[in-house]
C-alpha cells in the first residue's frame, strides 16, 4: 500500500471520527474558549512552552492538529503567528469556529503533512507536535525533514507524545495486560473498524492504518536532521485517552522532547 492509499484510507477514518466528536465535545469546548485566554495546556507544556522556549510572540506551526485545541491554547498563551495543519476537513472547520468565539486568529489548513507549501519553509520558531500524531505517519524520517524545514534557525520543535512501549499491548484484547505486538514491530497496524477513543460505546465502521516509532528512531530523526535534542522526560501518565488502564503497572505512559535547530 503507498502513501497516498494509507492517507486516504485514514482520512475517510478521521472525518467519521470528526462527526462523533463535534457531537461530544464541541459544545463544550464553544464554551470554554468563549473564557479570554483560555488554555488547554497542562502544567508540562505551561513549564516547557511558556518558561523555557518562552513562546510570547513567536510563531508556532502545530503538525496533525486535529481540531486545534492545543494552538488556540498556545495563541491564547501569547504566541504569535499559529498555523495548524491537519488531514482532516471536519476537524479543521471545528478549529475555525473555536478560533471565532475566542476571538482569535489562526491560519488552519486541510493538508496532508508531506504536502505543506515551500512557501512555509523556514517561518517558524516552534513546530508543535501532541497526542497521537506521528503514529499515523509511515515515513518518520520525511516527517522530520519537513519539521527542520519549517523551522527557522535555532527554533524548537516540542513533542509532546504517547510512550511508544504502549503500542505492544491491544486494550482491546481479553486479557490487555499481556504485550500482542514487538516493540520492533515494522509492518503497519491495520484495523478494520474499532470504538472511539472518547465514547467507547460507539463504532467507527472504517479501516485505520498506523505505525510504530522506536523511541530509537524519533532520536535519530533529529540527529539526522540537524535537530540538537535539548530536553527529553519520560512520565506515568496517558494523554491519549486509550491507554489509561496502564496507569497503574508502572510503564512510561508519554514522553516530552524538545529539540532545537542547529
Amino acid at each position: 500500500m503507498d502513501q497516498s492509499e494509507i492517507i486516504k484510507t485514514n482520512k475517510e477514518m478521521w472525518e467519521k471520527t470528526a462527526i462523533i466528536h463535534r457531537k461530544l465535545k464541541m459544545e463544550g469546548l464553544l464554551s470554554r474558549f468563549k473564557g479570554p485566554g483560555f488554555s488547554l495546556l497542562d502544567n508540562i507544556e505551561n513549564n516547557i512552552l511558556l518558561e523555557k522556549i518562552k513562546i510570547e510572540g513567536k510563531d508556532v506551526i502545530q503538525l496533525c492538529c486535529n481540531n486545534a485545541r492545543e494552538l488556540l491554547s498556545i495563541k491564547n498563551s501569547g504566541a504569535k503567528r499559529c498555523v495548524g495543519i491537519d488531514i482532516t476537513e471536519g476537524f479543521i472547520q471545528q478549529g475555525k469556529e473555536l478560533a471565532s468565539v475566542a476571538n482569535q486568529e489562526l491560519e488552519l489548513y486541510s493538508l496532508d503533512v508531506f504536502n505543506i507549501p515551500d512557501s512555509f519553509h523556514n517561518s517558524f520558531d516552534v513546530v508543535y507536535i501532541t497526542i497521537g500524531a506521528i503514529l499515523w505517519l509511515e515515513d518518520l524520517d520525511k516527517f522530520f525533514n519537513i519539521i527542520e524545514n519549517l523551522l527557522r534557525p535555532e527554533g524548537h520543535v516540542f513533542m509532546y507524545e504517547m510512550h511508544p512501549i504502549l503500542n505492544i499491548f491491544e486494550p482491546n484484547n481479553q486479557n490487555p495486560i499481556i504485550p500482542i505486538y514487538s516493540y520492533f514491530k515494522k509492518d503497519p497496524y491495520i484495523e478494520d473498524g474499532g470504538n472511539d477513543y472518547y465514547d467507547k460505546t460507539v463504532h467507527i465502521d472504517s479501516k485505520a492504518i498506523s505505525f510504530q516509532h522506536t523511541l530509537e528512531k524519533i532520536f535519530m530523526c533529529c540527529i539526522n536532521h540537524n535537530l540538537q535534542i535539548r530536553e527529553f522526560r519520560e512520565y506515568p501518565h496517558d494523554i491519549s485517552n486509550v491507554f489509561m488502564m496502564y496507569e497503574d503497572y508502572g510503564y512510561p505512559m508519554s514522553f516530552v522532547l524538545v529539540a532545537q535547530k542547529e
